[in-house]
């Protein structure tokens, strides 16, 4: 077996590939600060639920992973689970604010679904990470730790932030346009006048139909009485 230092090393390289990860998921989801300190809140319980979760599987023979023998991989184990579950809550934060309970019950399922099939993928290419032992009670214990982690993490980043629809979108200030010439006189001519543009040009076009109307009936004055003009 690998030395523990070695696994380590290879969950902090991991961890800094889900960090990146998180960082995209940010900025994709435009999620605010207030969010995305609680979806960190969410991944954080979603970790201490698999430490738990690994205690009750060893006792019942359904799981090992060596790692957390030690203090400095528990740590590690911890830190690694809340980086790569925050984005996980992240989307599932956009999933409800679009579609609802249904969104995300949807997500909860998915999550079920995906989990044994995942870990049993990294238990056999990364047998030093976790070991997972044969049968269908494994799988069950499995498909429940991912239901647990999805619903937990997210009810969390709730309690934290608040309903998915209550706050903001941020927004991407590198993707809006620079001010125009034509914005900045407009909001001269606002600290002015205190109108908008479209307020002043509308009073001009007023002003000069008066002044075109007056020299209309000017004009035709002047043609109905000839001998007052001459």
């Amino acid at each position: 077996m690998p030395n523990p230092s070695t696994t380590e090393i290879e969950l902090l390289v991991v961890t800094g590939a889900y960090a990146v990860v998180l960082v995209l998921v940010v900025y994709l989801t435009r999620a605010g600060r207030r969010r995305v300190v609680g979806a960190l809140a969410g991944g954080l319980a979603a970790a201490v639920v698999a430490l738990l979760a690994t205690t009750v599987a060893e006792l019942n023979v359904w799981w090992r992973v060596p790692v957390v023998q030690a203090a400095s991989g528990r740590v590690v184990i911890l830190a690694g689970l809340a980086i790569s579950m925050t984005p996980v809550y992240l989307v599932t934060w956009r999933v409800a604010r679009r579609f609802g309970m249904r969104g995300l019950t949807v997500c909860v399922g998915l999550a079920a679904m995906v989990g044994p099939p995942r870990d049993y993928a990294f238990a056999a290419q990364f047998p030093n990470w976790m070991v997972l032992s044969p049968g269908m009670a494994p799988v069950l214990a499995v498909a429940v730790t991912y239901v647990l982690w999805s619903a937990l993490g997210h009810g969390v980043m709730r309690l934290v932030a608040g309903p998915a629809d209550t706050d903001t979108l941020r927004r991407h200030e590198a993707m809006l346009p620079a001010p125009s010439s034509r914005a900045s006189s407009h909001a001269l001519l606002r600290s002015v006048y205190g109108v908008w543009p479209t307020r002043v040009s509308r009073s001009r076009k007023r002003s000069s139909s008066r002044t075109e109307s007056n020299v209309g009936s000017i004009l035709s004055q002047s043609a109905s009485h000839p001998e007052r003009s001459s």
